[in-house]
């Protein structure tokens, strides 16, 4: 049980000691004494950490020691900014190799008597490699005297290609991965001119997400076709010219103006979603928008989105709608996703009849009606509402995917006459005791009838060989099948069946899960299931007070949690957080055979607390369950006063055989 209560350098661009190198050589012969003046701070302290100098001053002698130095910004901590200015350098006449990208220098002059330097990295900052500029006559120069190798750098017929000014490093990171290019090798608006088709969602090195914050310098990017990008952009400027794209997709954060895809003719798929609110105008002007996805935040207006009467994909997840008769004028829509919303109502959408996908998890709908006409269905998925009617779906005959998920059906006879249902049906989480009607099914159809109320599996020629997911229901066993005739797989973790109880044939293998019973056994009454308790301790001879892995949990409450008693890093968590518009219970794990029954009040006492109808657990991720709370600001739930306490908590018990 758980309870949640709710010193200051100043640029002046002259030499350190304001007069010509042979003039101070002139003056003192030693160069240990002659002090070397570096303007950039963080430049600065990167020579004198490379020299291993603390406080004092820089001298010439110093910089001569200098033979390799990498000044590259990915090496620096998150603490350091950027170099600027890499006046000074000119000092360090013995370099060889010098690494200085991902910075803001504009100016390379310094580098032009470094006769000495082979190697140079310039990748990512703000230099023009262009015909007659200065950066080019000092690239020119260093080449005369011994420079080998320009990384990051790519040359085009012997002349240095332009550098794009691409500003976020994981940005270019990708990039430099779809181009095959060397870690830190400069990208350069032909290297951009080279990409087609660009995913930044995932570190491809890695394997792992990632988030950008800026699209800047991919305006160079004159091929692009497609692109998707998640994290933090708030600027879509840079996609505004590449006149080929036909498919943008972003997901952020932050603010986004999407006025810059305005003049994307070609532009036939958009995708955003994010917290943020949206201003949909820009689509009046996208005549050939073909498929339109928005998930999460706030539409200002929906009127942009009923004038493009050509869409035939539309996505509206998580927008908080509670209306859809805005969307009877979008008479070619093929596929709809409402998902997440707050809709009741189907029937602004009944002569829509052309739609051939439809998705509305996660909603509030208690009528299928509305769709019996849509003859020409094929894929229909209600996950998590509140229908217990599947009289309407018997006209579909096209249907070929199914999912209903967490309902309130109890009888499935409705579907026994789809014989396309081919690929996978999903009737987890209802109230089903008899499913012999789906035995007409095709066999290829896998079952999911999770968390049911199913006793029994039918032994007719239509449930041989097929594959069925049964876990968490109330079977006590399998009935053999007759001859010729065989079970398929079946997965029957958490129901009273034993071992013992499944038929065994040797000449057919059939494979099947079980776990422990749904109901415990307790016959040395101390509040842990027997089986659990052998499991664990060896015995029953524990009383279930011990607290064996010292994390303040009891045996008992260990098992009743559905957590190992033995490790003290197992045990119940238990968060209310809101996600997007309605607020969610979550815990973990979500244990078979027990109880979960949410209380509320304003005082957190057995008194001032009582339990919320009408809601019931789901299943989330690996071994987590949820509840998804009503409105609590909204009456009898809400408070007097700001300063009224709220409290929810989460009870567990263990559950009672009927």
């Amino acid at each position: 049980m758980r309870l949640i209560p709710f010193s200051l350098s100043l640029l002046l661009g002259v030499s350190p000691v304001m007069f010509p190198l042979a003039s101070v050589f002139a003056q003192a012969e030693d160069p240990a004494s002659v002090v070397v003046n570096i303007p950039d701070p963080t430049l600065e302290a990167k020579v004198k950490e490379e020299l291993g100098i603390g406080d004092r001053q820089l001298t010439q002698a110093d910089m001569l020691e200098l033979t390799e130095l990498n000044l590259s910004y990915e090496e620096y901590t998150e603490s350091d900014v950027r170099i600027q200015s890499i006046e000074g350098l000119q000092y360090a006449t013995n370099l060889e190799v010098l690494e200085l990208g991902d910075n803001d220098i504009s100016d390379i002059t310094p580098l032009q008597g470094l006769e000495q330097l082979s190697s140079l990295s310039l990748n990512g900052n703000k230099l023009r490699f262009v015909a007659g500029s200065a950066d080019q006559q000092v690239l020119e120069a260093l080449y005369a005297q011994s420079l080998q190798f320009v990384y990051l750098l790519q040359q085009r017929d012997e002349t240095v290609s332009e550098i794009a000014d691409v500003r976020d490093p994981m940005v270019a990171r990708i990039v430099r991965g779809y181009l095959d290019m060397e870690p830190g090798e400069s990208l350069t608006k032909a290297d951009l001119g080279e990409l087609t088709d660009l995913q930044l969602l995932y570190d491809w090195s890695t394997a792992e997400p990632v988030s950008v914050d800026s699209l800047k310098g991919l305006e160079d990017a004159i091929n692009l076709t497609a692109i998707e990008a998640g994290g933090r952009v708030d600027d879509l400027t840079p996609l505004a010219d590449l006149s080929r794209l036909y498919d943008v997709s972003i997901t952020t954060t932050e603010a986004l103006d999407l006025t810059p895809l305005g003049g994307l003719e070609k532009l036939e798929y958009l995708t955003i979603g994010g917290p943020v609110t949206w201003d949909l105008a820009v689509l009046e002007s996208m005549d050939n928008l073909h498929a339109l996805h928005i998930e999460g935040g706030h539409i200002v207006d929906l009127a942009p989105i009923v004038a493009r009467t050509n869409l035939g994909s539309l996505t509206l997840r998580n927008l908080g709608l509670s209306d859809l008769s805005f969307l009877t004028s979008l008479s070619h829509l093929y596929q709809l996703d409402v998902s997440g919303n707050r809709l009741t109502d189907l029937s602004p959408i009944r002569e829509m009849t052309h739609i051939l996908y439809l998705t509305i998890d996660d909603n509030y709908v208690e009528d299928l009606s509305p769709v019996a006409d849509f003859s020409g269905l094929r894929h229909l998925s209600f996950n998590g509402n509140r229908v217990s009617d599947l009289t309407p779906m018997e006209g579909l005959a096209e249907l070929t995917n199914f999912s209903a998920d967490f309902n309130d059906i109890e009888d499935v006879t409705p579907l026994a006459a789809l014989s396309l249902l081919t690929s996978e049906v999903h009737l987890q989480g209802n109230r089903i005791r008899d499913i012999s009607p789906l035995g007409t099914l095709p066999r290829y159809a896998v079952l999911y009838l999770r968390n049911n109320l199913i006793e029994q599996v039918p032994t007719t020629e239509g449930f041989s060989e097929r594959i069925l997911f049964l876990d968490r229901n109330r079977l006590k066993g399998l009935a053999p099948m007759p001859s010729g005739m065989r079970y398929g797989y079946i997965s029957m973790q958490a129901n009273q069946a034993l071992l013992a109880d499944i038929p065994y044939n040797p000449y057919h293998e059939t494979i099947i899960g079980v776990q422990y019973p749904l109901v415990i056994e307790d016959t040395d009454a101390d509040g842990m299931d027997d089986a659990w308790e052998s499991y664990y301790f060896g015995s029953l001879e524990r009383d279930g007070t011990a607290d064996s892995d010292g994390d303040g949990r009891s045996d008992a409450d260990e098992e009743l949690a559905g957590t190992d008693p033995e490790d003290a890093d197992d045990y119940l968590t238990v968060s209310l957080e809101y996600d997007f518009d309605r607020w969610v219970l979550r815990f973990e794990p979500f244990t078979p055979s027990r109880t979960y029954t949410v209380y509320w009040g304003h005082a957190l006492s057995d008194a001032g607390l009582q339990p919320l109808t009408g809601i019931s657990p789901r299943p989330e991720g690996y071994d987590g369950g949820r509840f998804e709370l009503p409105d609590l600001e909204q009456p009898p739930y809400n408070r007097s006063s700001p300063d009224t306490p709220f409290f929810v908590q989460l009870r567990i018990e263990h559950a009672v055989a009927e």
